[in-house]
């Protein structure tokens, strides 16, 4: 990977009753790469479960992340979740 290109990770439980535990620290790498134009690749094999909910909490992250600049790229989504993500242009 190249300086232009970040990696993070997300893990656990993406349910309504999870996703308030994930907000902080992506709140936190979206302020971080505000204007940076990045690739920012977001490895998502460790999640455990994800709902409704999650999908649109990281859909609207994933959004907040391009409208900054910058270039969010979503890998290793679990497939045994049986859903595609709304936006199949981060993938």
């Amino acid at each position: 990977m190249g300086k232009d290109t970040v990696s993070t990770e997300l893990n656990g439980d993406w349910t309504l009753a999870g996703i308030t535990r994930h907000f902080e620290s992506l709140m936190k790498l979206s302020y971080e790469s505000r204007g940076s134009q990045r690739e920012i690749r977001i490895d998502c094999s460790k999640i455990d479960n994800i709902d409704a909910a999650g999908y649109q909490f990281l859909s609207s992250w994933l959004q907040c992340l391009y409208f900054r600049g910058n270039m969010p790229k979503i890998i290793n989504f679990p497939q045994k979740f049986g859903m595609t993500l709304p936006y199949q242009s981060f993938v």
